[in-house]
């Protein structure tokens, strides 16, 4: 707790394990970065009143914790923390590279981390993005949008303090077209047609040309709005959201925009906005989303609420859905249909502060599945699936085959072995799992077998599977029956992490106990026939009569021309 109040910009997460922390202010220092405490139910060196302290204070000043409480556990919580996978899995969710933006077309998506605009390519809902591009920049950035000028593709990009514009017609190669000086804190940015409108904090709004973009041209600036924190345009309208009002604002003449009016409601203080039509949907800090009618913009009239609970960061608008993200959920999908009676359908937990959108696809059986593409403040941009607005689901993070029986899963898929139609998988602490992958797009899973260790790889001759399981060594399992694996013998070699089979011989990087070579000419009975001690061996790979181990530091190579004499 004290280290992440004192030093907030050095930590992605922070996990307090039976923490003592008197509750106080400087807390809240670190409210951005996420929390998941554990503290046992009967500790009595630190009594749980002290780390719920923590937590209530924490959140109430916006901060995003997660709390989970040992039953019957005294002041030992960190064991059953260490062996919690999940928060392994959480923690490496979290990222230091602040994403406040994100903007996409197709399946190409703009992240806005930190002073970097990052270029990602989502190519299929299994795959991790791929990374096209990485342009750093001088200021953090706010806000993008994706826009078309005179035929061409562009990307405006707002900092704290600058606004740029790029070409983005070769997504690898963002190439900046020109910038202007904003002149204030950016906040948030929205394009109609050719125009930009900028929302800059307590700098107001300022509205740019950018029809000619190596020059854009600024038309005026609006500075008695209020603490602009975003903004929505369309064709005729500007609607901003300025904390205790939305401003509306008649925009055809976007050099001359003629203030009509404004939305107050008392205790509410607006952070986000969007409108269809005549219907305005507004972000609320504190209780959730505000819908209004303005067909009179002089005298809006509140239709409905959406009560959260929360702080409502960004809405979008689709069809007669609403995507909006919350401060402590992430997203929530509002049937719009009824603005009076707006209904959630669904959401979709994000690990870190989930703080903007944009709508994308990703390729999906050969075609482009509809995503909302989410900036999460700490654990960068998140890809889910909205083809079925009722279920969103997260891509580009899959787990290949649940345990038996169902539950949770508390094991990592390090490697796989594909052999025709049957993919055998190291998958950490739950062993060995072999999934049929005939239909790659529903992996069924046939056969498992539980392993003391850890496994971190496995290679198939025949019928026989060979296992890298981390301490107790190399696992020999008979595989004939791919519903009924069963082990044959366990080879005590060391620390196994990877393993590469060639011409008849099975070579093994075993940690500190170096680098092995077995015969495996009875593939059920291999033999060691060479150990070299003095190498600590991570990984492994062989072609032909070279070998090639990576350690600690550096790569050696061997001649293994002769296996029982590299």
């Amino acid at each position: 707790w004290d280290m992440g109040a004192r030093y907030p910009d050095l930590f992605a997460a922070i996990i307090p394990v039976a923490a003592r922390r008197e509750a106080g202010p400087s807390l809240c220092n670190m409210r951005d970065i996420p929390v998941w405490a554990f503290h046992g139910a009967n500790d009595a060196v630190v009594p749980l009143a002290l780390a719920q302290g923590a937590i209530n204070i924490f959140r109430n000043c916006g901060g995003k914790a997660k709390f989970t409480v040992y039953p019957g556990v005294g002041h030992d919580s960190w064991t059953q923390t260490y062996a919690n996978m999940d928060v392994y899995e959480w923690l490496l969710k979290q990222s230091r590279r602040r994403t406040i933006a994100v903007a996409a077309m197709g399946s190409i998506v703009y992240q806005g981390r930190g002073r970097e605009l990052a270029v990602l390519r989502y190519e299929d809902t299994g795959r991790l993005p791929q990374t096209l591009a990485a342009v750093p920049l001088p200021e953090n950035i706010a806000a993008l949008n994706t826009t078309r000028i005179a035929g061409h593709d562009h990307l405006t990009v707002l900092g704290d303090s600058t606004f740029w514009l790029f070409g983005i017609a070769n997504p690898a190669s963002p190439t900046l077209i020109s910038s202007i000086p904003a002149g204030s804190q950016g906040t948030g940015c929205a394009m109609a047609g050719e125009i930009a409108f900028l929302a800059l904090g307590d700098g107001g709004v300022k509205i740019l040309d950018i029809s000619d973009p190596l020059t854009p041209q600024l038309l005026t600036a609006l500075d008695t709005l209020g603490h602009c924190y975003d903004v929505f345009a369309d064709s005729i309208y500007l609607y901003v959201a300025a904390g205790e009002k939305i401003q509306i604002l008649d925009i055809s003449d976007p050099a001359t925009p003629v203030h009509l009016g404004m939305l107050t409601v008392a205790g509410m203080d607006f952070r986000a906005v969007a409108a269809d039509g005549d219907i305005v949907y507004a972000g609320d800090e504190h209780a959730g989303l505000l819908i209004a009618d303005v067909h009179d913009p002089a005298n809006p009239a509140v239709l409905g609420m959406l009560d959260t609970g929360e702080k409502t960061t960004s809405i979008r608008l689709r069809d007669n859905l609403g995507f909006i993200t919350t401060a402590g959920h992430g997203l929530r999908i509002i049937d719009r249909s009824n603005p009076g009676v707006p209904v959630e359908l669904a959401g979709w937990a994000s690990p870190g502060r989930a703080m903007g959108l944009a709508f994308g696809e990703v390729a999906f059986a050969g075609a482009g599945l509809p995503h909302i593409f989410i900036a999460d403040y700490s654990a960068g941009v998140r890809a889910v699936a909205i083809a079925d607005p009722s279920a969103p689901v997260e891509s580009s993070y899959l787990q290949v085959a649940a345990p038996v029986g169902g539950g949770v899963s508390v094991g990592k898929a390090y490697r796989a072995c594909v052999i025709g139609q049957t993919a055998y998988i190291a998958y950490g602490w739950e062993g060995l799992k072999i999934v049929d992958v005939a239909d790659p797009q529903q992996p069924e899973l046939l056969g498992k077998l539980d392993t003391p260790g850890d496994a971190r790889d496995v290679r198939v001759p025949s019928n026989i599977a060979y296992v890298a399981d981390w301490d107790p060594g190399l696992r020999v399992v008979d595989v004939s029956d791919l519903q009924q694996p069963g082990e044959l013998s366990v080879l005590r070699i060391g620390r196994t992490r990877q393993l590469a089979l060639e011409g008849g011989f099975l070579y093994a990087a075993a940690g500190d106990s170096g680098f092995v070579i077995l015969d495996a000419a009875d593939p059920a009975d291999p033999l060691p026939v060479a150990v070299l001690a003095g190498y600590y061996g991570r990984a492994v790979a062989v072609d032909g009569t070279i070998a090639a181990l990576a350690d600690q530091q550096q790569v050696w190579f061997f001649d293994v021309s002769d296996p029982a004499q590299p």
